[in-house]
């Protein structure tokens, strides 16, 4: 056997790490308490709040700095998870909804001390900002779900489908519709917990109620907690209007096998289209299935 003696160098610590500790990735904190004499029973706890956060690249400006926009934490753990290369990351889609998130009020302020899967993680927080996961010829992205206008918020006015499908463009046999029951669209109260955050305290826990006028005044009830991130009534009640909006206003979803055209390259995930196809219903007229619809999935 043989034995070799290796110098350990210790690192040069402050003696209080308050003063002039500086480490890479590391917040030192220096905290003094005088306990009387004799008392032997401490029980106080001592908590810190980083106000700054956590350094990302922040979208908007450019820069590397605190965020609390959502598009920046979750580009920050795609890049950091290593699952993607750059060349696979839509960084412009990231941006994009990076501005969304900030014309429309919505923040994230978080805790994250979990392990999770970083696509779970997302599909399970992005609805609740109205942005969901894009994929655009194999780049991965965010999204708003619902139309955007030039200012960057929720456009309410006439929606513009990206493309009109017809007889042209799908297959025969192929479509496939299932109705939304009707139990599904019934009237019902949101339920929307956030939370208050105080400058120098825990948080408080609130509850924005959201229905329909003159409807659903008993109920039911459906709680959804966005109180992990959500730090703003305004951003609790507009996820609650889509909420209850989505339940009331899907009447039935579609699938078709559709043609090699154009549509390959315009519609992608997300995107708005118009399904307008002819229907015999008597000898002597035609009615036609004529509906908008959001794509969920496109399969090639």
């Amino acid at each position: 056997l043989e034995f070799r003696r290796v110098l350990f160098r210790s690192p040069e610590a402050s003696y209080y790490c308050g003063t002039v500790g500086a480490y890479p990735g590391m917040t030192t904190v220096s905290y003094q308490v005088t306990i009387p004499d004799g008392f032997d029973n401490w029980k106080k706890q001592v908590h810190f709040f980083l106000r700054g956060g956590m350094q990302v690249t922040r979208l908007i400006d450019g820069t590397t700095g605190a965020s609390d926009n959502f598009a920046d934490l979750a580009l920050w753990m795609m890049t950091t998870t290593g699952r993607y290369p750059a060349a696979l990351i839509d960084t412009a889609a990231f941006t994009d909804t990076a501005q969304f998130l900030e014309a429309m009020g919505f923040t994230c302020n978080c805790w994250i001390t979990e392990s999770s899967n970083y696509l779970d993680y997302l599909s399970s927080w992005a609805p609740l900002f109205l942005v969901c996961e894009s994929n655009v010829a194999g780049k991965r992205g965010l999204r708003p779900i619902l139309p955007v206008n030039s200012s960057h918020q929720v456009d309410t006015g006439v929606v513009t489908p990206v493309f009109t499908f017809s007889e042209d463009h799908i297959f025969a046999d192929s479509l496939e519709i299932q109705s939304t029951s009707l139990a599904e669209r019934r009237p019902f109260v949101v339920q929307a917990i956030w939370r208050q955050q105080l400058e120098d305290d825990f948080g408080i826990i609130r509850t924005a109620e959201v229905r329909f006028i003159d409807t659903a005044a008993g109920g039911p009830y459906e709680s959804h907690d966005l109180s992990k991130f959500c730090t703003s009534e305004n951003h609790a009640v507009k996820v609650a209007a889509y909420i209850l909006a989505r339940r009331a206003y899907v009447t039935h979803t579609i699938r078709f096998t559709a043609r090699p055209q154009a549509n390959n390259t315009v519609v992608t995930q997300g995107d708005i289209v118009r399904v307008r196809l002819a229907r015999q219903t008597n000898a002597a007229g035609v009615s036609y299935h004529d509906y908008l619809y959001q794509v969920q999935r496109i399969s090639k």
